[in-house]
């Protein structure tokens, strides 16, 4: 049963989503170190995918505990985190194209604000659906 979203911005809502954006950060930070290291033995490509799965997972950890304070993480959220993970990267990368493509926008700009639309998703997509079943 998903969780459903308050319809006003209470104070332990706005804790979470500080919480959320705080891992976020961390995550972002610990993918970079990670790509910096590994692309000194792997070729840029194969080295972004391997820093995002170690940084994915380490986000999920991170966010079940701390952002949703989930005291066990089941292998059914970390299912969902991953298939929400995939959704927001497809998500992402297609409108990406679209703005730089058809749209002819800079890639920049463009990447700055889909970064934004693309963590609200990620938030509200894990509210009310990867975090939302009983754990055990």
């Amino acid at each position: 049963m998903p969780r459903p979203v308050p319809a006003k911005l209470t104070p332990a809502e706005l804790g979470r989503i500080l919480r959320f954006g705080l891992v976020g950060l961390l995550s972002t930070g610990i993918y970079m170190l990670l790509f910096a290291g590994i692309t000194r033995w792997l070729q840029p490509v194969p080295a972004s995918v391997l820093a995002y799965l170690i940084s994915m997972a380490i986000n999920f950890v991170m966010q079940s505990r701390f952002t949703f304070r989930q005291s066990a993480t089941s292998r059914a959220s970390a299912v969902r985190f991953t298939v929400m993970q995939l959704g927001c990267m497809l998500t992402n990368s297609s409108l990406l194209w679209l703005a730089t493509g058809p749209l002819g926008l800079a890639a920049l700009p463009s990447q700055a604000v889909l970064i934004l639309f693309v963590a609200g998703l990620s938030y509200l997509i894990s509210r009310v659906w990867v975090y939302s079943a009983p754990q055990a």
